[in-house]
């Protein structure tokens, strides 16, 4: 039996890339939205962070298959937890 060939790790399109960050930026702006509704950002930091990651379990939940999908892509192929709405602002 003849060995396979070796698997070529799939790359990532700039379509694909844009697919995945508009898919997350859609999210996050959703969330945002609900948090703003809600003023959200007179809790504390604390608070603000179990909302804001409750209403995501929340729309992940709704959107469950899509959400598993494109989930397992980003964390492949995109550039999870590099996302520039993660960077932290430095005081000079």
């Amino acid at each position: 039996m003849a060995p396979s060939p070796p698997r070529r790790r799939q790359q990532r399109t700039p379509a694909g890339r844009s697919i995945l960050e508009e898919w997350g930026a859609r999210r996050r702006a959703r969330v945002a939205a609900i948090l703003g509704q809600e003023h959200a950002e007179d809790l504390p930091v604390g608070d603000r962070l179990r909302r804001y990651l409750r209403e995501m379990a929340d729309l992940n939940v709704a959107s469950r298959v899509e959400t598993t999908v494109l989930m397992d892509a980003s964390a492949r192929f995109g550039r999870l937890m590099q996302d520039p709405s993660l960077e932290i602002k430095r005081c000079h």
